[in-house]
């Protein structure tokens, strides 16, 4: 984002309707409540969970943003636009849409004061308004400009011209394997949930969590959603993004899930991806001062949760404690690894202590240290060291 006069400012604009979003995601909510209804199968509900977990991992999350915005690593051009066409399959529109609203919301966030719409600061069903169905008109914007190698790409160009057709080839195989309801929870359903996920993690993220680290001089500081880290793929840890926005590794506490990183690993350990970038390989930034979190409760910089409804807050946590008994009994059974029945407990106790009014003490159960392992030799080794963490 470029300044174009000593008038551009983040914080002059007005909220329109924008129909293309709005009607895309009110014609999948659609059929995603009628036709999910209609159509509903095991079989179609599974396959829908897989590629939204797919899509959301390896396109949205490494593709678009860990690769596209920050380039945090590096790795074949094909494999680029692979991961950034299943980010293009989330349904949030195409690369340069995508690169424009991260850009944009970033460039906003890095001034002292910006527009409610940049940092979600507003009633949640405002919000959920604002970000589904409208954009903001800055009524003196920056001048936005897309790097030569992502903006004179061909394949991006095309990405772009065709975001929503991209889902027709998926639909074409959905309906050759499961006819009209591996179409509809494969498509419909799962780019609702989609959209409606991102949005929502988006909320709690610029609301209410947990921080280790400040960032002076900025409009809004991100939190660390804890006990939804699997299911966002890691993007829940958004106080470590805004700390470090060019780390490949989100998740950076033993406790703090990253199925991104997980998956980076594994590919970078059958020479897929490589120079990943870490926080210690990161410039230093004068405005990052980190936050004492030895009693995070009594810190106010800390807040505990507080303007999430509880109800959000302890679904979110038992999703999350489920999740990890689910990874580790797979892993189990796949790999033939040794269950760390203490982790196992531990996990057990979130689910547990997520239905009492105690969610301090939630946000606060820890998972064991397991030294870092070094000189990887195979895959398997890489997978088992993931799934100890």
């Amino acid at each position: 984002m470029l300044r174009q006069s000593d008038r551009t400012n983040p914080v002059e604009g007005r909220i329109v309707w924008a129909p293309v979003k709005s009607l895309w995601f009110l014609f999948h909510a659609f059929f995603a409540m009628i036709g999910g209804y209609l159509t509903f199968r095991y079989d179609a509900v599974f396959v829908s969970f897989v590629f939204t977990l797919t899509t959301l991992c390896l396109g949205h999350s490494i593709g678009l943003h860990r690769l596209l915005v920050h380039r945090s690593f590096e790795c074949p051009r094909w494999l680029e636009y692979a991961f950034v066409h299943l980010g293009t399959v989330v349904g949030m529109g195409g690369p340069f849409r995508i690169l424009y609203m991260h850009d944009i919301r970033d460039w906003s966030q890095r001034h002292e004061s910006c527009h409610r719409y940049f940092i979600h600061q507003n009633p949640l069903w405002r919000d959920f308004l604002w970000q589904i169905h409208c954009d903001i008109r800055l009524d003196h914007p920056p001048k936005f400009e897309i790097e030569p190698r992502v903006g004179n790409d061909r394949m991006y160009q095309f990405m772009e011209r065709t975001w929503m057709l991209q889902q027709l080839p998926w639909a074409v195989l959905f309906y050759a394997l499961g006819g009209a309801a591996y179409v509809v929870w494969g498509i419909s359903v799962r780019i609702t949930v989609s959209l409606f996920g991102h949005w929502l993690v988006g909320y709690l993220a610029h609301n209410s969590g947990q921080r280790d680290w400040h960032v002076s001089g900025h409009a809004i500081q991100g939190y660390n959603v804890p006990h939804i880290g699997l299911i966002t793929m890691g993007e829940s840890w958004h106080n470590n993004h805004h700390a470090f926005p060019g780390s490949a590794k989100l998740g950076l506490l033993p406790s703090q899930h990253d199925p991104g990183w997980w998956a980076l690993c594994v590919l970078r350990a059958i020479g897929l991806v490589s120079h990943l970038k870490l926080p210690a390989d990161l410039p230093e930034r004068s405005e990052l001062v980190p936050i004492n979190q030895e009693r995070p409760n009594n810190n106010p910089a800390n807040p505990t949760p507080g303007n999430i409804p509880l109800w959000i807050r302890a679904l979110l946590t038992a999703v999350d404690g489920l999740l990890v008994q689910n990874a580790m009994l797979n892993a189990q059974t796949l790999f033939g690894l040794p269950l760390n029945w203490r982790l196992f407990d531990l996990s057990l106790s979130k689910v547990a202590l997520c239905f009492t009014w105690n969610v301090r003490s939630i946000a606060h159960v820890n998972f064991p240290t397991h030294q870092k392992a070094s000189n990887r030799k195979s895959l398997r080794k890489t997978i088992k060291h993931l799934i100890k963490r």
